[in-house]
Order: structure tokens, then C-alpha cells, then sequence
């Protein structure tokens, strides 16, 4: 969405139009928004693996196969019953 709005303001500039100011404000305040939307995306983007990572981290840390390898297996390595 962001680049149309860039494509209307490049083809108004082009063909040397110049849009009244109340147009020229909404049209600015659309870019900016659309921008600032824009970075936000960016930056969840960036973060998501990062976080990603810390959660991968901490389950490795804390496994499930570790624990049931515990149950399964009894804290000595011995399995159950034996």
C-alpha cells in the first residue's frame, strides 16, 4: 500500500502537479503512517527470531526428554523394575 501512495506522489510530481495543500497534508500523513507501520513490521521481524532462539534455548535447557528419560529410565540410568 505504501508504494502506491510513493507512485501517486512520484506521478504528481512528474506531471508537475502540485496537489492543495489539504491534499498534500493527507496524503503526507498516509506515507507517514504507512511508514511507521512499515518499521514496526520490520522491527517484529527482527526480533522474532531472536525471541525464537531464547525459547528454543530454554527448552533445550529444560528438555522433556531429559525429564521422561529420568522417569523412564530412573535417576541411576537404570530402567524400571530392574
Amino acid at each position: 500500500m505504501l508504494e502506491v501512495w510513493r507512485e501517486i506522489k512520484v506521478e504528481l510530481e512528474q506531471e508537475n502537479i502540485r496537489p492543495v495543500s489539504p491534499d498534500a497534508d493527507s496524503i503526507n500523513e498516509v506515507t507517514q503512517i504507512l511508514n511507521d507501520r512499515a518499521a514496526g513490521v520490520s522491527a517484529t521481524q527482527v526480533s522474532y527470531p531472536v525471541d525464537q532462539e531464547e525459547t528454543l534455548e530454554g527448552m533445550n535447557s529444560h528438555s522433556v526428554k531429559g525429564r521422561l528419560g529420568d522417569r523412564v529410565l530412573g535417576r541411576r540410568g537404570k530402567a524400571w523394575g530392574k
